[in-house]
């Protein structure tokens, strides 16, 4: 970019040049073909110079979009530091916020299939008539708890987590 700027530059040197030193050219027809030489070197160098913005506009572009990636992966690994996989029931994984880590929210778990996608996704427990169950609405998984087995209780909650 540097040397097609230096080219353009250069040219209009040579055209205030032309210009100066037109009282030397006996012959119109000299002039003229100079002058025409350098707006056509001067078109070039603009439309390098343009094609070469458009580049760097294209790379900036993506430096952006790069640089919000690797913000959003690093806030991402902040969240998914508070919490642990745990069982929500047997065979039933589910994230768990840590002990120490609650930062005043009330015991939640999270879905381990959104979990593994990098999505916070709540789950929802809900009383059936058959038996109780917890949901994920973004990725519609619905966890059937056995109907003998009783909610989870905050000390089971607290086994689960230091288990």
């Amino acid at each position: 970019m540097v040397i097609e700027m230096n080219a353009a530059v250069q040219s209009v040197r040579v055209l205030f040049d032309l210009l100066r030193t037109k009282k030397y050219l006996t012959n119109d027809n000299e002039l003229i073909a100079a002058v025409s030489e350098v707006n056509t070197d001067l078109m070039k160098a603009q439309s390098e110079t343009i094609a070469l913005q458009k580049e760097l506009l294209t790379r900036t572009s993506r430096e952006r979009e790069l640089e919000e990636k690797i913000r959003k992966l690093e806030d991402w690994e902040t969240k998914a530091e508070r919490y642990i996989l745990t069982d929500l029931a047997p065979g039933v994984p589910a994230y768990c916020v840590k002990p120490d880590m609650e930062y005043g929210e009330p015991l939640h778990y999270l879905c381990a299939n959104c979990f593994a996608r990098k999505q916070k996704s709540f789950l929802r427990f809900s009383q059936g008539s058959i038996s109780d169950f917890y949901y994920c609405y973004p990725c519609k998984e619905e966890i059937r708890l056995d109907s003998s087995r009783p909610k989870p209780t905050e000390p089971e909650i607290e086994d689960w987590r230091n288990g």
